[in-house]
């Protein structure tokens, strides 16, 4: 889908950040957006799980030593001198405590009231933009195995039980480099610990400083930085008592043929190590964002980030854009939740920034651990159970993307010392083309795929591909736009690209604006030069202007020039409510929701749970409208923009509810449920299809908090409206259904369970996009049986694909898939492939909801004896039948 970023708009004004933080393990962030007559105000509150510090200072002499959370990060707009930004601060006596190595960006003192010091700023004409200081938290986990025998990520021989060759292929890779001195890798983290043989050699040494003169040297900003910058204390000392950073620095280049301990990937990299959490693992975006521009300021060409946070910042993306335009590469843990990070995303790693990997997990048998996502993670390597260096002289196993990462920073180092010209997309294009496609990784990144070392260093290719030259918009919709193009080449016109790299926007579009622009994922895989391919982009708004372009990759991550650019308007559908949230609307009824001051998606308010605060545990909030008129809508659509901050656990019933309600309240039928975190703002439809024929409803938004004590901030909820569906592209890709939800909820009306079924956590399955908290359990042979039926809103064909975790015994389970075609039955071997899609066929399905539409069937009277599993089907759209559904279409006429 395309992710079309919608935080900061084209505008005079300023945009103000303001938040609070919470300390826990992984990190959530809230951040919104709020309009004052000359500011545009942005509240958060994150949690993150890596290692931050302050930024590289302009004028270290009034700096003060370790950011804190009440901190603002403030931004000025261009044309602003550093000098005159700090006069400006200066004059309203706010106190300037340092910088963070970018123009026109400062930290202040939050004071007290960091809110109201946030938004006074804001009505300052000579200020972008006012963020609150955000913490940020490591993303490892503690070593578990100190006697972990082997380094077996670097080449596995099976040595721990694992699959042979699922490594990284690192001695295939050394046989052609080693790596060169000439290459700066940083490691910004914890800092070093002081002594450890394997990495205080290999350390980066900043010979422009003079050591302990008490002088800036090298007019970088930092007295005396010799080794690097402690931006957690605001010294040069860089040591530590945390092992993180030097575990991190081992793996991507420690020692190696020493005769001690382990092999780093690169034997010859310089290591800078830029401290940015304290000791006691404190840190915050403000010293993050710090860490980064000074490693790049100071010659890194790749960057390690084992740390993130699920709650957005636009100063993340501000740093990835300064070191993509200055020649580095971020290369990001994708966090380790266990979650879909599309649908719950961990920055940066999540980041649609051409210059940062987002690298995720898996272990000795090359299966998926951690954080995965087809469109924000990159590549996958290995990060479970590997055997690292740590502090102290400590050698064992360790758990975590934190690992995952330097792996692939390492290799990317490898790379450079062979070609020091490569550019950072062209690191990252090249990583990601030479990963080894693993059945197991499918759709768990954009490349499917593993970590190849060697693969990354073999790729070389001269020629890039030919520029696309007739990208055509065939149909533009309400929600989005479908187009078509020609295939280009690999090289030149012949061959097949590797990738295609898109566009989609609401503003300028041409070949300078288009590395600065948000990546989206057209979810298209190349075809031979000459083939006519089509691709659709949705959750676009209504009654706007967009343009589109793209260009092929090949294998070498040589780009070929961006095609032609296309123009579409979205279509206005009927709309019979809406409300942009910034007056009380009278049809609601508030029940522990509060219209309250930012941060709203547009406009200075929205609706919130607990504004500035946590929600309290074991507490409802409800927000009620009265009757809405359905009069003239077919096909009904609920559409809001939300962000939200839940505990990131599987444990947790904490969630945002949607309920709808045709007798006037006196009963809710629930469709849609929320949980963890999203943030920024993203738009969420809803189909209310069920209720077209109802002359009214009712809508109701629900804040459901459990008893324990793991909270969160709860929810924004902003410009929700009810409207047709009108002209459509289609709005998902793939239905999951499931019989029990992430909650451990009963399904919705789509998937209905007869007969006797019981809930079992154990057999629940873990294929991708799975989340359900458990299946469903009866004996083969009994009358008992799950009907899973889809609203199909776009008619055409569908793969139909069931799973299921351990522990079911049936060897055939019977399923029935009833579509235009008639009803096909066939048998699953419940007791092989567990945590694997299982393809039932591909079947033609109508619009609408009804078993003749188009449904599934497990009927456990016709399965074979032993114990029969329930768990979710997945109907995923291969073919849209557009001639089949005319009226949802609008031919685009120039």
């Amino acid at each position: 889908m395309a992710r079309i970023s919608a935080i900061s708009n084209s505008m005079l004004s300023a945009s103000l950040y303001v938040g609070r933080v919470a300390m826990i393990f992984m990190s959530e962030a809230i951040i919104g957006r709020v309009a004052t007559m000359s500011a545009t105000v942005l509240f958060g509150r994150v949690r993150l799980i890596v290692i931050l510090s302050a930024w590289a200072f302009i004028a270290p002499s009034v700096v003060l030593a370790g950011y804190g959370e009440n901190d603002l990060i403030v931004k000025f707009k261009p044309g602003i001198s550093q000098r005159r930004a700090r006069a400006a601060l200066i004059s309203r006596n706010v106190l300037v405590r340092g910088g963070v190595g970018m123009e026109r960006v400062l930290v202040v003192e939050g004071g007290a009231n960091p809110q109201s010091l946030a938004q006074r700023l804001a009505t300052d004409s000579s200020i972008e933009s006012v963020e609150r200081n955000r913490r940020i938290f490591l993303a490892d986990t503690t070593p578990n195995d100190p006697n972990f025998p082997n380094q077996w990520q670097l080449k596995n021989t099976g040595q721990t039980g694992g699959v042979v060759d699922a490594d990284i292929d690192a001695p295939e890779a050394w046989d052609l480099t080693t790596g060169s001195a000439t290459v700066v890798l940083a490691v910004v983290d914890t800092g070093l610990w002081r002594g450890h043989p394997e990495i205080e050699p290999r350390v980066w040494n900043n010979l422009g400083e003079i050591p302990a003169n008490g002088l800036d040297d090298d007019s970088n900003g930092f007295v005396d930085d010799v080794e690097g910058w402690d931006f957690s204390s605001n010294t040069n000392d860089i040591a530590t008592t945390s092992g993180h950073g030097t575990a991190v620095a081992g793996i991507a280049g420690g020692m190696t043929n020493n005769g001690l301990g382990t092999a780093g990937v690169d034997w010859n990299c310089r290591l800078m190590m830029v401290k940015i959490f304290s000791d006691t693992g404190f840190a915050t975006t403000a010293d993050a964002v710090a860490g980064v521009v000074y490693a790049v300021d100071n010659g890194a060409r790749v960057i390690n980030a084992s740390w993130g946070s699920p709650g957005y910042s636009p100063l993340l993306a501000d740093m990835a854009e300064y070191a993509r335009a200055r020649g580095a590469l971020i290369v990001a843990a994708s966090g380790n939740y266990s979650f879909n990070g599309d649908e719950h995303p961990f920055f940066p790693a999540a980041l649609d920034e051409p210059g940062v990997l987002s690298v995720g997990g898996t272990n000795a048998s090359d299966g998926w651990v951690y954080n995965y996502g087809a469109s924000t993670v990159d590549v996958s390597a290995p990060g479970y159970l590997t055997y690292i260096m740590y502090a102290n002289n400590f050698y064992g196993a360790a758990n975590g993307t934190s690992f995952a990462a330097p792996l692939a920073a390492g290799t990317a180092s490898l790379m450079l010392a062979l070609d020091p010209a490569l550019t950072p997309m062209q690191l990252k294009w090249r990583i990601m083309a030479g990963a080894d496609s693993v059945r197991a990784l499918d759709a768990r990144s954009r490349t499917s795929g593993r970590l190849n070392a060697f693969g990354a260093l073999s790729l070389d290719d001269a020629t890039s591909p030919s520029a696309i030259g007739n990208l055509g918009v065939v149909r533009a919709a309400s929600n989005g736009a479908l187009l078509s193009f020609t295939a280009p080449g690999n090289d030149g016109a012949a061959g097949r690209a590797r990738f295609y790299d898109a566009r989609v926007t609401s503003g300028p579009l041409n070949s300078a604006t288009f590395d600065q622009l948000p990546e989206v994922d057209i979810h298209l895989e190349p075809q031979p030069s000459g083939s006519v391919q089509e691709f659709f982009v949705n959750s676009l708004e209504p009654g706007t202007t967009y343009r589109a372009a793209l260009r092929a990759v090949d294998e070498a991550g040589n780009t070929g020039d961006i095609s032609n650019v296309v123009t579409f308007v979205t279509s206005e559908p009927t709309t019979v409510f809406s409300d942009a949230c910034e007056t009380t609307h009278p049809t609601w009824t508030a029940n522990g929701f509060t219209l309250a001051y930012g941060p709203g998606y547009t406009g200075d308010y929205c609706w919130q749970d607990s504004p500035m605060e946590t929600y309290a545990a074991g507490t409802t909030a409800t927000l009620t409208s009265g009757e809405i008129s359905m009069a003239g809508l077919t096909r009904p659509r609920l559409h809001y923009r939300l962000e939200y901050y839940f505990p990131s656990r599987f444990d947790q019933a904490d969630r945002f509810e949607v309920g709808v309600s045709v007798d006037g309240g006196a009963s809710w039928v629930p469709v849609r449920r929320h949980g963890a975190t999203v943030s920024p703002y993203r738009l969420m439809t809803v189909d209310l299809d069920d209720f077209a024929t109802a002359p009214s409803v009712r809508v109701q938004f629900m804040v459901v908090a459990d008893a324990d004590s793991q909270v969160d901030d709860g929810v924004y909820l902003d410009d929700i409206r009810i409207s047709d569906a009108g002209d459509l592209v289609p709005e998902v890709r793939e239905h999951i259904l499931e019989p029990v939800d992430f909650f451990g909820l009963p399904a919705f009306a789509d998937v209905r369970p007869l007969g006797s079924w019981q809930e079992v956590t154990a057999f629940r399955s873990r294929a991708v996009g799975v989340d359900g908290r458990a299946a469903l359990r009866t004996a083969g042979g009994t009358n008992a049986s799950v009907a899973y039926v889809p609203l199909i809103t776009t008619p055409g064909i569908y793969e139909v694909s069931v799973t299921h975790g351990i522990g079911p015994s049936s060897p055939a389970t019977e399923w029935r898939v009833t579509s235009t075609t008639g009803t096909a039955v066939m048998a699953i071997n419940q007791t092989a492939s567990p945590h694997e899609w299982i393809p039932l066929g591909r079947y033609a399905f109508t619009l609408g909801r009804g078993s003749l539409n188009g449904s599934v069937l497990l009927n456990a009277l016709g399965s074979a004896v032993g114990d029969v599993s329930a768990d979710a089907v997945r109907f995923r759209l291969v073919e849209p039948d557009f001639t089949a559904s005319i009226n949802q279409w609008k031919e685009y006429e120039n």
